[in-house]
């Protein structure tokens, strides 16, 4: 009986709170796109944004859990290397494509990518596993080849 006062009277709020508790990030306050990847921008950038094919420069921490819960599973930043790629042509899993593609320099998101943005129903080198959400913080410093 409780359980489903509770469940009227706080419904998303305590979902979110057990999503938490339990591993998640409550990302109830980032934008979601059209494909389904969630961002929220911590950083605004003020540089250019890439086009196609353009080389950007970045730098990302991933998880599984969530957001600076849990163990990273990679990390440019732990290693001190910058990450250099081609935007929007599938040198990098698709939700990275999607989200550099609307970045500025300078600029630092927040990125929840469910499964078909990642690495899909097959996972990652034993690392990601089938399926799995990923969790980004990367900021876009270059632009281009300057």
């Amino acid at each position: 009986f409780f359980s489903n006062i509770l469940s009227t009277m706080f419904g998303s709020c305590l979902m979110r709170v057990c999503d938490m508790r339990l591993g998640g990030s409550d990302t109830s306050a980032y934008t979601t796109t059209t494909t389904g990847l969630k961002y929220k921008v911590t950083t605004e950038g003020h540089g250019a944004s890439p086009i196609r094919g353009q080389s950007v420069t970045a730098d990302y921490d991933g998880w599984l859990s969530g957001f600076d819960l849990g163990e990273k599973f990679d990390s440019s930043i732990d290693r001190g290397e910058k990450f250099t790629f081609r935007a929007g042509i599938g040198e990098v899993i698709p939700g990275w494509d999607e989200a550099i593609l609307s970045m500025k320099e300078g600029e630092t998101r927040e990125i929840e990518l469910p499964p078909h943005l990642g690495y899909g129903k097959n996972g990652a080198g034993g690392v990601i596993p089938p399926n799995a959400t990923l969790y980004f913080r990367m900021t876009l410093h270059k632009v281009g080849d300057k």
